[in-house]
């Protein structure tokens, strides 16, 4: 399994008191994500790359296994509707590069998921994509030890970094 993506933590927030919280989670880098990386790091040239977008996106879904072969239609029970919708991370401001313990990263900012009005769930899995419906790349995935179910007025609390080396 090829890891890419970390995420730093993971809190389930309800009435202002952190419910769960999972930290450091590896992920599945996806066949297709895998050649996405590749083709923006070396394709389109830089006048401007049309590879990357102008925002990546976090989404969660309930897939039971995370496969390397899992695209867009692999997604299981994505939330719709009552506060969810993926959550944009801009490609030009949405991430700080810094070095953690000799590995430089990509770092993105706290990402927040709310349940309004009706609860939804229960999700898995966290994902990063190059776009905020189904027509671009799913990169990668990373399961969650136990499946969370937010209620309303629940957030769902995130933060991911992403690195060359240093992910097993």
């Amino acid at each position: 399994m090829i890891h890419l993506m970390r995420i730093d933590h993971v809190e389930l927030v309800r009435d202002g008191k952190v419910i769960y919280r999972e930290e450091n989670i590896l992920n599945q880098l996806h066949l297709l994500g895998e050649y996405y990386c590749l083709s923006a790091l070396f394709t389109g040239g830089n006048t401007p790359n049309m590879v990357i977008p102008t925002n990546y996106y976090m989404g969660l879904d309930n897939r039971t296994i995370l496969a390397a072969a899992d695209t867009f239609s692999s997604l299981v029970n994505e939330p719709v509707g009552n506060g969810y919708v993926r959550q944009l991370l801009s490609s030009a401001t949405g991430f700080t590069i810094d070095v953690s313990n000799g590995v430089h990263r990509a770092v993105g900012s706290i990402i927040t998921f709310s349940a309004i009005s009706l609860g939804w769930g229960p999700v898995q899995n966290i994902f990063l994509a190059t776009t905020s419906d189904n027509s671009g790349y799913l990169i990668s995935s990373a399961s969650l030890s136990t499946p969370l179910q937010p209620a309303a007025g629940d957030s769902f609390n995130m933060r991911m970094s992403m690195s060359l080396r240093d992910c097993p």
